[in-house]
């Protein structure tokens, strides 16, 4: 029974990463979104 917790727990985890990772790399495109329309503001 521990053995199966500690699966689930270690699954989570791992998804947790990968939805972190995912929305790391949708945050850096909207700032590389900003960013040029930063420059044409002006």
């Amino acid at each position: 029974m521990m053995r199966n917790a500690e699966e689930q727990m270690r699954k989570q985890k791992q998804l947790l990463k990968e939805g972190y990772m995912e929305m790391a790399k949708e945050s850096a495109n909207i700032n590389k979104e900003w960013v040029s329309a930063d420059k044409n503001w002006d």
